[in-house]
């Protein structure tokens, strides 16, 4: 079943620094019909999807992951230790990884997703989220524990398709097929493991039938009309002509 995306943020939630809805990821890589996602979701009223950020959340993250992940600092929390200015952790135990994780998340908010007032639900969508294996689902669980109802959904696409597409044109074929069969296994995996949280969708499928946009809808608790979703579909998007400007 979906998140209940009418319920209250969890308590560890502040106040007026999250949507009253949570939020919805897209998680992909290039040129796999994301921002097509984007601008569908973005057709829903109240909806706010913004586009990549170049991986900031990503660097913030880490920042926070250094203080998390320490063992001294851990340790030193954990025993209720006081350090003077002879150990060479001093402080280290007034550090409370879960406050700054907030307080990331709340600066995120505020400053790079600038959502506008009325939003109910807002997010973003990134291509570069995979570039790391083993932080890959550490870094989702640091979104979906930092920013309260957390939704994620991975587009998928053929990967000749892709490997044919913009930059990638120029890449050795194996090696783009191999990079996107990584970023898949990834996407799987993390669906797997929150299937309430997460939905896998594929661009082909929802090209030839919409249909297979149920799931999106279902995730996010709303849909687009009708009309809207043909308007969508539609529009041709000029911006993969130039590599800068990635999908």
């Amino acid at each position: 079943m979906p998140p209940d995306v009418t319920a209250t943020p969890p308590s560890g939630a502040l106040k007026g620094d999250h949507p009253p809805q949570g939020y919805v990821f897209i998680v992909t890589y290039g040129r796999s019909g994301s921002t097509m996602l984007q601008h569908l979701l973005n057709s829903i009223d109240g909806i706010v999807v913004r586009g990549e950020n170049n991986n900031t959340l990503w660097h913030l993250f880490q920042a926070w992951h250094a203080l998390d992940s320490a063992g001294p600092i851990n340790d030193l929390r954990t025993r209720g230790a006081e350090t003077d200015s002879t150990r060479p952790w001093f402080g280290a135990e007034l550090i409370d990884p879960d406050a700054v994780g907030h307080d990331i998340a709340a600066l995120f908010h505020r400053k790079v997703l600038n959502l506008p007032n009325g939003t109910r639900m807002g997010g973003f969508k990134e291509i570069r989220v995979h570039s790391d294996p083993e932080l890959f689902p550490v870094y989702l669980n640091f979104i979906a524990r930092f920013f309260p109802g957390s939704r994620f959904v991975f587009n998928t696409r053929a990967h000749d398709d892709v490997a044919r597409s913009a930059w990638w044109g120029v890449c050795d074929p194996d090696f783009v097929r191999a990079t996107l069969a990584e970023a898949e296994a990834l996407f799987r995996a993390y669906a797997a493991a929150h299937p309430a949280t997460s939905r896998m969708l594929h661009y082909d499928d929802y090209i030839r039938d919409r249909d297979a946009l149920a799931p999106l809808f279902a995730l996010v608790g709303d849909r687009p009309s009708e009309a809207q979703i043909q308007q969508v579909f539609a529009r041709q998007l000029e911006h993969g002509r130039n590599p800068a400007f990635r999908t």
